[in-house]
């Protein structure tokens, strides 16, 4: 509410009439006025005085409305979040408009975050620290600010990493993190281990028996321990300390394949830690198959067969020894309809050639491959693909293309 008041001297009686905007207010004929202040009653107010001499009007007195001073009304929540994921931090924020958001790190300003929401994609340790943020505007010509409470933000690497040792060998386990406060603790298999405070943890003359996942808890000092908020894990360290040779379990030939099937295989190891391979190699594998190194994995696209099965020999090792498979793998060429030059018609489409049509060209190799043209109307693209087969289905082949216009 606004309350206008009035001192008036002279020969009584005295009488009073209010105006707003040079117009009488019924009623109002005291020697004080009370409005309430809303869009609707901004305007200039006076006072008639009027006794036995005349009448003399006050001077004018204008109300003005102004709204709330800028302010936070909904606070940002802390974070601790992994390397990689999005960094996401809200406010509520009141006040007269215009009314301005600015985003600050560390207390430094953060050039171009100036709304209620700040996200930051694929966040980097760098990212880490005290965040604000703050609102601003101006009330009667008078700059008012609110800043928000502090949102502490930590980043941490939650990436998996392997290791593989040999018995007696040392291990370094670190953590890299990023924030303010920030505590470790690690922990084998789930369980804390004792003294373990530090951002990395040495293991020496490694036994079988040491062999597990690593994870390190990072806390914020001072806080209610709550995952995501002011507590997160970071990446799995698994490890695997071994003291035997490695042998494999598989028994006979390798799965059979066909030119241009996508092709996935875990070679077969005994699943013992103690005779965990560090390296596989494979000799003898048809083009377009490999063997990983690390995983014995064994992935592609065969692109030439032949009518007798290819010879294989498969080494896995780790530093006490290794083993040499022999085995073999058949396969199967493409069937004789997919091997060619083929033609066909494109529809009328409005949307896709402006309904004028259109025609393609295409070739099929014996490898799997597909290269040709597709015309739409006065223009051509050329692609290129491959065929997808199976050799449970070795008598369709499909090609999924994208073409770029």
């Amino acid at each position: 509410t606004a309350t206008f008041s009035v001192v008036a001297t002279g020969t009584g009686p005295i009488a009073y009439q209010w105006q707003f905007n040079q117009t009488n207010l019924d009623g109002e004929v005291g020697d004080t006025l009370t409005v309430t202040a809303n869009t609707s009653t901004v305007g200039s107010y006076r006072v008639l005085v009027t006794n036995i001499v005349g009448t003399q009007p006050s001077a004018n007195a204008n109300l003005a409305l102004f709204g709330p001073d800028a302010a936070i009304v909904q606070e940002p929540v802390s974070q601790m979040i992994g390397v990689g994921d999005t960094l996401n931090l809200a406010v509520v924020a009141q006040g007269d408009a215009p009314l301005g958001l600015q985003w600050k790190r560390n207390n430094g300003t953060l050039r171009g975050y100036t709304s209620a929401a700040l996200s930051i994609p694929n966040a980097t340790t760098a990212r880490a620290g005290a965040y604000t943020c703050v609102a601003a505007n101006v009330v009667g010509g008078v700059k008012k600010t609110a800043t928000s409470s502090v949102a502490q933000v930590g980043v941490v690497d939650r990436r998996d990493k392997n290791f593989v040792l040999k018995i007696g060998a040392r291990v370094t386990f670190s953590i890299l993190a990023a924030g303010n406060n920030l505590t470790y603790q690690w922990m084998k298999d789930s369980v804390d281990i004792p003294g373990a405070t530090a951002k990395t943890l040495v293991l020496s003359g490694l036994q079988v028996a040491d062999s597990g996942d690593y994870v390190c808890r990072v806390t914020r000092s001072g806080e209610t321990p709550a995952l995501g908020v002011s507590m997160i894990n970071g990446g799995t360290n698994n490890l695997r300390v071994y003291d035997t040779a490695p042998t494999s379990t598989l028994a006979g030939a390798l799965p059979a394949g066909m030119v241009s099937e996508a092709y996935s295989y875990q070679f077969p190891v005994d699943p013992a830690i103690n005779m965990t391979p560090t390296s596989f190699t494979a000799k003898g594998l048809p083009s377009g198959l490999k063997m990983d190194r690390i995983t014995g994995l064994i992935t592609g696209r065969p692109t030439v067969w032949k009518a007798t099965d290819y010879a294989v020999t498969v080494t896995i090792a780790n530093l006490v020894g290794k083993v040499v498979v022999p085995t073999s793998i058949n396969i199967s060429d493409l069937a004789g309809t997919f091997i060619g030059k083929f033609a066909g018609p494109v529809t009328r489409q409005d949307v896709v050639n402006g309904g004028l049509g259109g025609f393609f060209t295409m070739t099929a190799a014996k490898t799997g491959s597909v290269t040709g043209k597709l015309y739409l109307g006065a223009v051509s693209y050329s692609f290129r693909g491959q065929l997808e087969t199976s050799l449970g289905s070795p008598t369709q082949a499909t090609a999924s293309i994208v073409i770029a216009r």
